[in-house]
């Protein structure tokens, strides 16, 4: 794959030097990063193993399809056709959210971006081909109808995060290839369950994560010791979740 001036520049910004990498991990940052690379193939069978080709077995072991798989499978061809034709992924900012959040900026080059496009150029790059991400407008949620619950330790409310699905179908554009919404209330996946971080539906080509969740292990004595800044580390983590 060819990179154009402006695409290796992004790389390069996301990525940084890779020297300050070892080993594999600078081997694939090296491939992922320069289309011009000699033997490409010999670094990428020493990067990953290759799964053996085994003519006399139709299936590998590990990888039988059950019912179950051929049945869900079925029901998402249609997903499949539909999805092949949108090409647009939209992050959306669910609810309100800190100054500290909306307010912080990240310098990129001569422009200034808040964290919200930050997380739309980090998904362009992460899927960059026939996918183009946009940022949406800040959604008011109150008047939605989301399951709400106190948490049993900290005292902090938590959404469920399956109550999001219904309405952010609601506002897909007709270019909609999936939603992501960001939200700074804790979630929690069901009533079992103490939290999560993010979910997704693949049928609903939904997904919504929360990076304002309460670290519990920093909960001590009904004291709170809450996030009050953004720096790069909590960038970092933003990112990658």
């Amino acid at each position: 794959m060819e990179y154009n001036k402006r695409q290796r520049k992004r790389i390069d910004q996301l990525v940084g030097n890779v020297s300050k990498f070892s080993g594999k991990e600078r081997m694939l940052f090296e491939l992922c990063g320069h289309s011009k690379q000699r033997n490409p193939e010999d670094k990428i069978q020493k990067l990953f193993k290759l799964l053996p080709n085994e003519s006399n077995q139709t299936h590998l072991p590990g990888h039988l399809q059950t019912f179950a798989k051929w049945k869900f499978l079925m029901s998402c061809n249609w997903e499949f056709c539909c999805l092949c034709q949108r090409s647009v992924i939209y992050i959306v900012p669910l609810g309100e959210f800190p100054d500290f959040i909306t307010e912080k900026s990240v310098q990129i080059g001569n422009t200034k971006i808040n964290i919200f496009e930050l997380l739309c150029r980090f998904c362009e790059i992460f899927f960059q081909g026939k996918l183009s991400v946009k940022l949406m407008p800040q959604v008011k949620v109150s008047s939605w109808e989301i399951t709400t619950r106190n948490h049993a330790v900290t005292g902090s409310t938590q959404q469920l995060t399956s109550d999001f699905y219904p309405h952010l179908t609601k506002l897909f554009p007709k270019d909609t290839h999936s939603v992501l919404g960001i939200t700074y209330t804790d979630l929690y996946p069901s009533e079992e369950l103490n939290f999560e971080l993010g979910e997704a539906s693949f049928k609903k080509k939904c997904a919504v994560f929360c990076f304002g969740r309460y670290p519990l292990s920093r909960y001590i004595k009904g004291i709170r010791d809450d996030i009050s800044c953004i720096d790069g580390d909590l960038i970092w983590k933003l990112v990658k979740v």
